[in-house]
């Protein structure tokens, strides 16, 4: 079979090699059938007629080992990927030109090579690997603007006037190296015609391989080229496979530029999206999707799973019951589908840890601790002279989970935080850059209290240096306290030593079970379900001690790569709907909520509706089922009066007038800051009293002796709260307080 020509020279620059042209021909007459055409390749596009393909490299591949010629011209894209890609293009487009002759033949085809069989880390990827072909997986951390890049251009011989075509390897400016009339033998007088250059987009992204927990060090990143490849489908953040070619560069860096010194980068030839099918997560095989819904049949697997989550803390199931409803999601067909959770506790309980076991679980993650907004959102860099866009945690959690720790750590880097959590995505206005990126993070942080203790006598906003508006998007938010230490003792005790775990009765009240002032709610709303009472009896206990009571009936142990696959299936797979008991049931809950809320706490909102109805979507998906039933909307509700938003009925924000602090040691032997906050009660009372926020110097020096307060110099403790924005001196020397202060 002869090749045309005209069709060589768009993909060879040179005259072929006799294993070339054989290489082609073999290519022909294996794709010229229609059937084994598109067995191995997709059309990319059809309109109006084909000329971008896919090609199924690995497919092919396995299927070629019956000829061992086609197997060696296919093993070229390993090593010689420069040889093997004009020769498949070439083989390709004769292919094509016979099915459609009229095509003008002067327009090249694109053929993109997927399913690539080995995938090479980036710590593999070294100088010997130089001019071959290679595929990586990561995320992407950096883009550059698009730019023009000039492959091709004619000169003008000033001897003859021809024109000579001109192509520029890897971009360089170069000069033709002989006339092309043959009757004129020039070799350096030639003029650049500049009006017809060949231009092609340019970009450059950075990709940063994907985490894993054996990881040590920092992990590392590959410059990558496009050119003459539209790629405007990725954004930063994005986890993406990428093939191409790996290539050296001379390093821009000033002190070593006219050095021998060289970079690696790779030049893309395919770049596929993994929105679907996350880094580091394999496709499920039968035997494990079949060993997936056997588990999802079993009795209490939701409990199991519970109880499997992080075995290294003992009890707070409710907190791991929260964590795991965050991993599993609910639907997002209109609103947000992810529910965030915030775990507030004094120290030494466990925070960290149970986030951190949360992101493993996560097939996409990322931990922070106390970042800044630039570490969290997205900053400019500018290199080279231009600007570029780098991805913080946030958007490199895209659809996976940012865990973040020292939540109360970040001040007003929390307002990074309400867009994404609320709207899912993330504007960008700095550095004369506008854009607007879609971050589906799910946000799991833990924080501490003020001063590291949780005072019962002061209000949950003064016991948190939390945004309240920060504060109302968490979907959970749950307040641990230290009430057995003893107990608590005793079993890290005994975990360190190797002691068997002590299932003790007394940890059964370890979390204290909310006052029945919400369960009243039972009697009024429960309606009868697919599961008896008598199995699930919810109605006389609170989910802590429901969920230890079931969980100490169970002995399944479950492996953390087991959880990990079934989260993942069932957050991709499942998508149950509310039935109309578990909605009644709900809006009944809700009614309650929003009725008995105080107007000093968080306000409730339909954002509280809106989780609730997730949180049910979740329980159904812990068991693989397309319907969300009444029974589940009632393990949500339970759960959720163990959060701080059930604090709300329990008139747990103590009105200020009756609040105390919370010791018997004098006034004047605690600290400054204690004092000055007895301080500001009493100026409180007094303003309630009195009904004039306006006070002297000599009245307010008055309320500190009677309180009996030592601050040292008066004046320099006045001057203090003064420049902290909670006095404000007026001329006359009078005081007012500022609203910031009450």
């Amino acid at each position: 079979m002869e090749i045309n020509d005209r069709v060589l020279g768009l993909y060879f620059q040179s005259e072929l090699m006799p294993e070339e042209m054989n290489a082609i021909k073999l290519l022909v007459s294996f794709f010229d059938d229609p059937e084994i055409f598109t067995k191995y390749f997709q059309f990319k596009n059809t309109n109006p007629y084909p000329n971008e393909f896919n090609l199924n490299y690995s497919k092919i591949l396995a299927d070629s080992t019956r000829s061992i010629e086609l197997t060696e011209v296919l093993q070229t894209l390993r090593y010689k990927p420069d040889v093997f890609l004009p020769t498949i293009h070439a083989a390709v487009h004769q292919i094509f030109f016979k099915h459609y002759p009229q095509v003008p033949i002067q327009n090249p085809i694109r053929i993109f090579i997927t399913k690539y069989d080995v995938i090479t880390l980036l710590s593999n990827i070294r100088s010997a690997m130089i001019q071959r072909f290679v595929c990586i997986s990561g995320s992407v951390v950096k883009m550059s603007p698009r730019k023009p890049y000039v492959i091709g251009m004619d000169f003008l011989c000033l001897k003859c006037s021809a024109h000579v075509p001109t192509t520029f390897p890897e971009g360089k400016y170069t000069l033709p190296m002989l006339c092309s009339n043959q009757d004129c033998r020039n070799i350096k007088a030639f003029q650049p015609l500049r009006d017809t250059a060949k231009l092609v987009n340019w970009q450059r992204i950075k990709v940063q391989e994907c985490s894993s927990d054996d990881q040590i060090g920092v992990p590392l990143t590959m410059e990558c080229e496009a050119k003459n490849l539209d790629i405007s489908h990725i954004s930063v953040g994005d986890p993406v496979t990428i093939m191409g070619i790996v290539r050296a560069e001379s390093s821009d860096v000033h002190k070593i530029k006219n050095t021998g010194l060289y970079g690696l980068y790779l030049e893309i030839v395919t770049v596929v999206t993994n929105k679907d099918n996350e880094c580091e997560v394999e496709d499920l095989t039968s035997e494990e999707i079949a060993r997936i819904k056997e588990m999802a049949k079993s009795k209490n697997i939701f409990h199991s799973l519970v109880k499997n989550f992080c075995g290294v803390i003992y009890g707070l199931e409710k907190v791991k019951a929260g964590l795991l409803l965050s991993l599993l999601g609910g639907n997002d067909m209109q609103s947000r589908g992810t529910s965030h959770v915030l775990v507030i506790g004094e120290p030494g309980l466990g925070k960290t840890q149970l986030i951190k076991t949360a992101l493993g679980y996560s097939p996409r993650g990322i931990y922070i601790s106390a970042a800044t907004k630039t570490g969290l959102t997205v900053s400019i860099a500018k290199e080279n002279g231009q600007q570029s866009m780098r991805a913080g945690g946030l958007v490199m959690a895209d659809e996976g989970i940012c865990a973040i720790d020292e939540f109360d750590k970040m001040g007003k880097e929390q307002e990074s935080l309400l867009e994404v959590m609320e709207e899912q995505t993330m504007t960008i206005a700095k550095s004369g850059i506008y854009c607007n990126l879609r971050v589906r993070a799910t946000v799991i942080a833990a924080a501490n209290p003020v001063q590291g203790h949780y005072n019962p006598s002061r209000t949950l906003s003064e016991n948190l240096k939390i945004n309240a508006a920060v504060l109302s998007r968490f979907d959970l938010v749950f307040l641990l306290l230290e009430n057995h230490e003893a107990q608590i003792s005793r079993h890290v005790i005994n975990i360190h030593s190797g002691v068997k775990r002590n299932f003790d009765p007394g940890f059964r009240n370890f979390e204290m079970p909310p006052p029945p002032s919400v369960r009243r709610l039972w009697t009024q709303s429960s309606t009868t379900s697919q599961r008896s009472v008598n199995d699930v009896p919810l109605e006389t206990e609170s989910f802590t001690g429901y969920m230890k009571r079931v969980s100490q009936e169970l002995q399944t142990n479950i492996s953390h790569d087991i959880i990990k696959k079934y989260i993942n299936y069932a957050r991709k797979h499942i998508h149950p709907r509310l039935s109309q008991g578990a909605i009644d049931l709900l809006n009944a809950f809700f009614s309650k909520l929003r009725k008995d809320s105080p107007g000093n706490g968080i306000p409730v909102t339909s954002r509280q509706l809106e989780s609730l109805k997730r949180l049910a979507e979740a329980r159904a998906k812990a068991e693989l089922r397309e319907i969300a039933s009444e029974i589940d909307a009632m393990e949500v509700i339970k759960l959720y009066q163990e959060t701080i938003y059930d604090f709300k009925t329990q008139d747990f924000v103590m009105p200020r007038m009756t609040r105390k602090r919370g010791t018997d040691r004098p006034l004047g032997e605690l600290s400054v800051a204690k004092q000055q906050l007895v301080f500001l009660d009493k100026i409180r009372e007094e303003i309630e009293s009195r009904g004039d926020d306006a006070f002297s110097f000599q009245e307010l020096l008055t309320l500190s002796k009677d309180l009996g307060m030592r601050v040292g110099d008066f004046g320099f403790f006045i001057e203090r709260l003064n420049q902290s924005n909670l006095l404000l001196k007026k001329p006359g020397g009078m005081y007012k307080v500022l609203q910031s202060a009450l």
